[in-house]
């Protein structure tokens, strides 16, 4: 599994709900966010609500935030590699964009679910 990063802009009047995302490079993408567990620490996990992007603002995804979590990668990912992206949005609408993918040397992060949690 891979994290994707970014900020979604907003230039519109009525705030954008993203309900759902995809990508061919992997099996699947959720929508992740950092939650708090049981015992107080903080975990990322699959957000219900989705994300919402405020009209004529922004919504940051970042690494120990909020981010897009894809899971069952087809393939490997390397820096430089293009990355097709589509959202899902609340009115049913879907936004397609392509990334660049970048080194990251984090990926410390917790994810809610993971084996021993």
């Amino acid at each position: 599994m891979t994290g994707a990063f970014g900020v979604l802009a907003n230039n519109g009047t009525e705030d954008i709900r993203v309900t759902g995302a995809s990508s061919p490079a992997a099996a699947s993408v959720e929508l992740h966010e950092t939650a708090a567990g049981p015992d107080g620490t903080f975990a990322m996990a699959e957000t219900a609500d989705g994300f919402t992007v405020p009209a004529g603002g922004e919504f940051v995804l970042e690494p120990g935030a909020n981010h897009l979590m894809l899971m069952g990668l087809s393939g490997p990912v390397l820096p430089g590699d293009e990355i097709s992206f589509s959202l899902e949005l609340g009115d049913g609408t879907v936004v397609d964009f392509t990334a660049t993918a970048k080194d990251f040397s984090g990926a410390n992060e917790s994810y809610h679910g993971e084996h021993g949690q």
